[in-house]
């Protein structure tokens, strides 16, 4: 497991992300906006950032999954998805392989 922790230097933006919602909650949320997202469910990890009162997603695709010329328009149809939940940030769509099948 990986905890990663982003720094802010206001005490007010610290406050802001305390009120967010949790990983479970966020990915919850997540799924049930995108249902109707297929490359969704191909998502092999997920990182979180609380930052400015808002949760920022990196969304891991295995590379054989989308060409990465459509990477910014999955970014934004999932933007779109989220943005009624209301504290979902950006959503950065990335290639690659889950920490656990990655050389060491």
């Amino acid at each position: 497991m990986l905890v990663h922790i982003d720094a802010e230097a206001d005490a007010a933006h610290s406050a802001a992300s305390a009120k967010l919602p949790l990983r479970a909650a966020v990915l919850s949320d997540l799924r049930r906006v995108g249902h109707d997202i297929p490359e969704l469910a191909a998502v092999a990890e997920v990182t979180l950032h609380y930052l400015n009162g808002r949760v920022h997603l990196d969304l891991i695709l295995p590379p054989e999954r989308l060409p990465p010329e459509r990477l910014p328009l999955l970014s934004e149809r999932l933007e779109a998805a989220a943005a009624p939940l209301g504290y979902i940030g950006d959503i950065r769509v990335l290639l690659g392989y889950p920490r656990s099948q990655r050389l060491h």
